[in-house]
C-alpha cells in the first residue's frame, strides 16, 4: 500500500535443523524419494540438503512474487555466516546469492572477541561475495540492560570498512537508540560523520 524500498528476511526465515518431521514435509520427501522416509538423524546430509533446497525454492518463489508486484524492491536476507546458517537453519544463502534470488545480504556477525570478529570478516566464506551483490555486516550492540561499549562498536565498524563491506546494520534498536539518546545531537552528528563520512 506504500512504496517500500525493500523487504528483509532475518536468520529465522527457515527451519531449525531439527524441524521438518511434520506429516506434510515427510510426505513431500517421500514423494521425491520413492516412498522412503527421511533419516531419523536431522543432520543426515541428504535430509539436510533436501530441506535446504525446499527453503531455497520457497525464497525463489517469494522473490519472484515480490518482483512481479514491485520490480525495483530489494530482497534482503540477514543470515548468520554460511556454515553456521546451513548447519543450524538449513539456509544455503551463498547459493541464493549465486542464483540471483537475493539482492543484498546483511550477515549477522555477533562476536564477543574483536580479534575473532576481524578474522571472521575474511574467513567465514562470504568475503568473496562482495563483488556479486552488496554484503553488509550486522553488529550486535547488546541488550538494553548491558549495551556494548560504543567504542567497541566503533572498532567493529572500522574493521568492516577496512574489509571492504558495503555497510553495517545495528541490532538491537534499543541499544542503538540508547546511544543516540544518551549523546547530544552534536556528538551524534560528529560520530556518525566520522564513521560514515556523511
Amino acid at each position: 500500500r506504500y512504496p517500500v524500498d525493500g523487504i528483509q528476511l532475518d536468520d529465522h526465515f527457515s527451519l531449525p535443523m531439527a524441524m521438518g518431521y511434520d506429516p506434510y514435509t515427510v510426505q513431500l520427501y517421500q514423494a521425491s524419494h520413492g516412498g522412503a522416509s527421511p533419516s531419523d538423524d536431522p543432520s543426515a546430509p541428504d535430509w539436510v540438503a533436501w530441506r535446504a533446497q525446499a527453503i531455497t525454492s520457497l525464497l525463489a518463489d517469494i522473490t519472484q512474487a515480490i518482483k512481479q508486484v514491485r520490480p525495483g524492491v530489494i530482497v534482503s536476507v540477514s543470515p548468520n555466516p554460511p556454515g553456521f546458517a546451513y548447519r543450524n537453519y538449513l539456509q544455503d544463502w551463498v547459493r541464493w546469492v549465486n542464483l540471483g534470488i537475493v539482492d543484498e545480504v546483511v550477515v549477522q556477525l555477533y562476536r564477543d572477541d574483536l580479534t575473532v570478529f576481524e578474522q571472521d570478516l575474511y574467513n567465514s566464506g562470504f568475503h568473496n561475495l562482495r563483488s556479486q551483490i552488496p554484503i553488509a555486516i550486522g553488529l550486535y550492540t547488546g541488550p538494553l540492560s548491558s549495551a556494548k561499549d560504543f567504542n567497541r562498536t566503533i572498532d567493529e565498524i572500522s574493521a568492516v570498512q577496512q574489509a571492504g563491506y558495503g555497510g553495517v546494520a545495528f541490532f538491537s534498536w534499543e541499544t542503538t537508540f540508547w546511544f543516540l539518546k544518551k549523546a547530544t545531537d552534536l556528538e551524534v552528528r560528529h560520530t556518525l560523520h566520522r564513521l560514515f563520512a556523511l
